[in-house]
C-alpha cells in the first residue's frame, strides 16, 4: 500500500538548505526486512534554524510490518533503522551535494501506553 504523509523536517544551520531529493528506508535491525520506503514528492526550502512540512510518498511493506508486529507481540518492542539519501541545494549556485543519513530507534509498545 502506499501513504501520502507530511514531514516536518528541521534545518539546524545557520543558513537555509533547499532540499532537492530524499529518499528513506525503514527497516528491522535484526534481520533486515524492510518495514517501509518513500521518498520526497517535491523540493523544500527550509530556512535557517527552522522547520519545513515536505509531502512524501510511503510504501508500506504489509511482510515487513507484519513481521515487525510479531516482535512487538513476543517482545513488546521492535528495534528499525531509517536510511536513505538525501540531495540539498549548496552555497548561492545551489551547488547539488548528495549524502546518505542513518538513525536507529526502537519502538516499544510500553512507551506508547500511558499508565
Amino acid at each position: 500500500a502506499t501513504l501520502n504523509i507530511r514531514l516536518s523536517i528541521y534545518n539546524p544551520n545557520t543558513f537555509p538548505l533547499e532540499i532537492k531529493s530524499l529518499t528513506y528506508k525503514a527497516s528491522k535491525t535484526s534481520d533486515g526486512v524492510e518495514i517501509a520506503s518513500g521518498k520526497l514528492q517535491d523540493s523544500i526550502l527550509v530556512l535557517a534554524e527552522e522547520s519545513g512540512v515536505a509531502n512524501a510518498s510511503v510504501v508500506i511493506s504489509f511482510g515487513g510490518l507484519g513481521a515487525a508486529s510479531k516482535s512487538i507481540a513476543r517482545r513488546g518492542k521492535t528495534e528499525f533503522e531509517i536510511g536513505g539519501m538525501i540531495s540539498i541545494g549548496v552555497g548561492a549556485k545551489q551547488r547539488v551535494l548528495t549524502l546518505p543519513y542513518s538513525s536507529r530507534a526502537e519502538f516499544s509498545l510500553f512507551d506508547q501506553v500511558p499508565v
